[in-house]
């Protein structure tokens, strides 16, 4: 019961024209239509909801079935807070517990940041431009004119950042010179020796003449390593001078902020004495400069002499007194000699065999990776939410679990010697993700990736067990491990997990290892970027190449696995689903795409193009392409922008595909309609008019109501519905002057109009598979009524409800545009039609690839056909045979969630339709934005979401959507 939803489901659920809004809001609606959708298409990149199979999956802002709703808000819970830096893509669990809690994120980061979808508003600064970037973020934060409540940072390269934007803006945080020390580990040993902490020998050497010098005081075994380095880049153990020399020379030749952006903070090196003995990892949370919790977790021994981490326990097993020890000198450090007052503190300490504790190293920022997750399954410590709550000035009170709750004890995944990753390798990991002593497993690289020569150089992965107490976690750890019969494994676990040195290799492999230690670690940080695995509360996630407890193994292997396909085009984020898919079917996949793909995480190998250069594009993808020497075995695409492209690259590398000149028919509205009267189709009275001459030509010939509309455009972008001369002429100008590639890509293939006959009557999307030019399968799917004049979709139900006779004709008339007018031959097709009331079919266009948002898992749930896993092996060349499930297995009703008119998006608002999800009868709801969002005064005009519900057949579907949406009481929202 909410006064302000548009019910848009009728008694048959089938289009009538709903009446217009009066005459004063045209105007305004013509150039809010066109903004309106683009502004629509770039918010769904805060979607992050995926259904498949017809089960939803969590994002954001989805509330899933069975989730208690919050009766106890948050102390979070509306609080805004900047976020400085976002890292890379397997950070976002951060962003993604942080809306969760109800946080408001104001995020600060370079340009096409991977965190922007998740924030409310998002500063761009180039943060390698550590002179102004603090200034120019403060100047722009200001701007926004909202109440900030913190600053929040958990990426190494910002820290110092952070604390400058913070200081500007008169935000609690830690002092900028803290953080600049931090970040200095030549700064960090200055400060510690002056308030008497013990410190190791240590030279800053930025030239060779300083190296000279400081060999002549240093002592072996010593580490050269850079001064402002992370993930031990560039750390290098020598035992003699000429060692050292090699590593200085290996250092400076290889470290810029190209190398990793972290040296944009310089690249001076240090030497140091060596630091023997068990390594571990202290972690804290701080409040007015005190310690409210520690942690200490016992890592392996690092392998030498590039510092390789191999695994970690937690908690640790080292004597209490050595513990109280460690964390003396840690809070010491941290606190008298950085002065850190608050947040998080992560601190790389060594617990040597003559001197005790000493510090290796202090991040100001919280624990990286996966131990977050270690510490909250360990501890019952949320080191994420702590550490919001601390920012946003909440006090806090962490109960650190005594006993602890588990054990945890991992190793990365680490080879001993050159080899070649095979599928069987990765399926013996994955595997054991279905085994209960398993914590977490994840494999980073993909079939056919070659393990390096020296032998444990490289982290391929992570598997981590848990237990009861530590003994059962090591039990479970080596039982798992012993259970793996993998030639390439190197086991780096001992009886007590305690570090005991592990040999050197012999010395001939020193200087090749001098290059691949830095190198390496760079390849292994940017290929983290792949991993998407995240563990909440003790519960793995699934990623791309890892299986869940409980998953069966893949007895008999996809006939798509080790396929190797070209994808053209990513889209947005909200589409990673797609490539998901891929991955699980065992699809190796090189993207071709414009720079900063939000689907490069996915790809085997990356070829960036400027897709929008539409005159060189396809050449140069080719020609990149071929140089790679890969077997492709397909081409294939789901993204509108970039279906022309797909075929013009597949016919230069002599790949099945569709012909180009069907493709680029299919992204021309205009010459769509002239192949169609070439074949004897039926088509709407349509002209082209590129000119206001050609306007005022066509506007002789016109009957109204007439669409005017891009040639190249989507998602009725554009579109305008125009009832007399002087609405057409209006339209015309409105489109002109805002359509351009800057609005959006799309419009990259041109700018040019067509005016067009109207058609009324029943909306309908038919989806079909294509091979050999015949039509395989088909779904119709009935569409309700979009808003006019700027046909805004409202919502949909399938399967369709219109007569078998009616929905034999639509098929047939799209089967013959598509094979016979067009020419498509095989794949997908998209085929937007109306049933007009007087001349039956008719075509609005043809989109040449798969039907988009949740339309793929809509038809995967009622007629039991995977939209991706068929277009995938068309595009493989292997032959499909899809069974559509007869009668379909379930009915889906659903509608866009609407506004009848101005207000400000509330929590209350958000929460009454997330708590839908726990409702049997929902089959996916999710809410495209945050709270604060201003909706239009327009009513009807923006979608801010999605709700759609099931039934074991239309009328139970409709009848139950009806039941949910009158349970709501909104008073924005339009029935």
């Amino acid at each position: 019961d909410i006064p302000w939803y548009l019910d848009v489901t009728g008694a048959d659920l089938l289009p009538n024209q709903l009446p217009e809004l009066p005459e004063a809001e045209r105007q305004k609606r013509l150039s809010v239509a066109i903004e309106g959708k683009v502004k629509r298409l770039s918010v769904t990149v805060k979607r992050v909801s995926k259904v498949q199979d017809g089960n939803p999956r969590p994002n954001t802002t989805m509330v899933m079935a069975g989730a208690p709703a919050d009766v106890h808000p948050h102390p979070l819970r509306g609080k805004r807070l900047i976020f400085v830096g976002a890292g890379y893509e397997s950070k976002m669990f951060i962003f993604e517990k942080a809306l969760e809690l109800g946080v408001k994120i104001v995020l600060v980061d370079k340009p096409n940041s991977c965190g922007r979808r998740f924030a409310e508003e998002y500063v761009e600064v180039n943060t390698m431009d550590h002179e102004h970037a603090a200034q120019i973020a403060a100047d722009k934060v200001r701007a926004l004119g909202l109440k900030i409540d913190g600053i929040y940072n958990f990426w190494e390269d910002d820290v110092f950042l952070t604390a400058q934007i913070g200081a500007k803006l008169g935000l609690a945080c830690n002092p900028p010179d803290a953080m600049e020390i931090c970040r200095s580990k030549h700064l960090t040993r200055v400060a510690m020796n002056k308030v008497g902490l013990p410190v190791p020998r240590s030279f800053l050497v930025n030239t060779r003449e300083e190296l000279e010098e400081a060999l002549k005081q240093m002592t072996f075994p010593a580490v050269v390593k850079p001064v402002h380095g992370a993930c031990a880049m560039g750390a290098i153990k020598v035992n003699t001078i000429d060692e050292a020399r090699d590593a200085y020379e290996t250092d400076k030749k290889l470290l810029s902020a190209e190398l990793d952006s972290i040296f944009a903070q310089g690249t001076e090196l240090v030497i140091e004495q060596y630091l023997d003995g068990d390594e571990v990892d202290v972690d804290m949370l701080l409040e007015d400069g005190k310690i409210l919790f520690w942690s200490i977790c016992d890592n392996l021994p690092t392998h030498e002499p590039d510092f390789v981490n191999t695994g970690m326990n937690l908690p640790s097993i080292l004597p209490m007194k050595k513990q109280l020890e460690l964390v003396d000198i840690a809070s010491r450090t941290c606190l008298d000699a950085l002065g850190i007052r608050m947040g998080c503190a992560h601190v790389e300490m060594k617990y040597t065999t003559k001197d005790g504790p000493h510090i290796v190293e202090v991040n100001g920022r919280m624990c990286g990776n996966m131990f977050p997750q270690f510490i909250k399954a360990v501890w019952d410590v949320d080191f994420i939410e702590q550490g919001l709550m601390i920012a946003a000035g909440i006090k806090i009170n962490p109960h650190k679990a005594l006993p602890p709750k588990c054990a945890v004890a991992g190793s990365y995944i680490l080879s001993n010697g050159e080899a070649v990753l095979t599928q069987k390798d990765i399926d013996l990991f994955e595997q054991t993700a279905t085994d209960p002593r398993v914590f977490d497993v994840h494999m980073d690289h993909l079939v056919g990736h070659k393990l390096w020569s020296a032998g444990g150089r490289e982290q391929l992965g992570w598997l981590t067990c848990k237990g009861k107490d530590m003994t059962e976690a090591v039990n479970n750890f080596e039982a798992v491990i012993k259970s793996l019969d993998i030639p390439w494994y190197l086991d780096v676990t001992g009886a007590d997990l305690l570090p005991n040195q592990l040999p050197e290799l012999p010395e001939a492999e020193r200087q090749k290892r001098l290059s691949v230690a830095i190198e390496g670690k760079v390849k292994r940080l940017s290929v983290t970027v792949k991993r998407v695995s995240k563990v909440q509360d003790g519960n793995p996630r699934p990623n791309t190449t890892m299986v869940m407890a409980g998953a069966p193994a893949d007895v008999h292997p996809h006939p798509l696995r080790g396929k190797r396909l070209i994808f053209v085009g990513a889209g947005y984020e909200s589409k990673m689903f797609i490539f998901e898919k891929a991955l699980e079917l065992g699809v190796k996949i090189v993207l071709v795409d414009k720079p900063n793909s939000c689907g490069r995480r996915f790809a085997e190998e990356y070829v960036e193009v400027n897709t929008m250069d539409h005159e060189h594009a396809a050449q140069i993808a080719a020609d990149k392409v071929r140089a790679l020497g890969l077997k492709i075995d397909g081409i294939y695409n789901f993204w509108e922008d970039d279906v022309f492209l797909t075929a013009q690259i597949g016919a230069k590398l002599g790949l099945a595909c569709n012909p180009p000149d069907a493709m680029e028919i299919c992204r021309s509205k205009h010459l769509t309609r002239v192949a169609m009267n070439k074949v004897g189709l039926p088509v709407p009275r349509s002209f082209l008019v590129n000119t206001r001459e050609e306007l005022e030509e066509a506007l002789k010939q016109m009957t109204f109501p007439a669409v005017v509309k891009p040639v190249h455009g989507a998602c009725a972008m554009g579109a305008i519905k125009v009832n007399t001369i002087d609405e057409a002429r209006d339209a015309y100008e409105t489109d002109k002057k805002l359509l351009s590639a800057e609005l959006d890509s799309i419009f990259a293939q041109g700018t040019e109009l067509v005016i067009e006959q109207y058609l009324d009557g029943d909306e309908v999307d038919v989806d079909m598979l294509l091979e050999d030019g015949k039509i395989l399968f088909w779904s119709i799917c009935d569409n309700l009524p979009t808003h006019e004049p700027d046909f805004v979709n409202t919502g949909m139900n399938l399967p369709s409800i219109l007569p078998m006779k009616k929905q034999l004709e639509l098929v047939d008339i799209a089967s013959r545009t598509c094979l016979d007018a067009l020419g498509i031959r095989m794949g997908c097709a998209h085929v937007e039609m109306k049933y007009t009331t007087k001349d039956g079919p008719h075509i609005v266009e043809v989109n040449g690839r798969m039907c988009g948002n949740m339309f793929p898992q809509f038809i995967k749930a009622v007629w039991d056909v995977d939209f991706i896993e068929q277009g995938l092996m068309i595009a493989a060349g292997i032959k499909i045979n899809p069974h559509k499930a007869l009668p379909p297995k379930c009915a889906v009703a659903g509608s866009y969630i609407l506004s009848n008119g101005e207000a400000v998006l509330t929590q209350k608002d958000i929460d009454l339709f997330e708590q839908t999800a726990t409702d049997p009868r929902v089959f996916d709801v999710h809410m495209d934005h945050l709270v604060g969002h201003k909706l239009w005064s327009a009513g009807g005009r923006e979608q801010l979401g999605w709700l759609t519900c099931k039934g074991k057949d239309m009328t139970e579907a409709v009848n139950n959507f009806e039941a949910v949406i009158k349970s709501l009481d909104i008073p924005w929202y339009l029935d």
